[in-house]
């Protein structure tokens, strides 16, 4: 499963809240503020080269 998007395709907005970034330094979490700037660790953009939404927490499992 490949869900990453280019930066070069599309970029996030505030509205995607936290996503998930690739970056010559790793991956880590960021997020667009309002006015534009990308805010979280290494998350400059001439660093990050694709980026995805957070995937859905793990659900807790029922107690039988």
């Amino acid at each position: 499963m490949n869900n990453w998007i280019s930066v070069k395709d599309r970029l996030p907005t505030w509205k995607d809240g936290k996503v998930l970034i690739y970056t010559c330094y790793g991956i880590s979490v960021a997020e667009k503020t309002v006015n534009g700037k990308w805010q979280g660790k290494h998350a400059t953009q001439k660093h990050i080269t694709h980026w995805m939404p957070l995937p859905e927490p793990p659900k807790e499992a029922e107690e039988k």
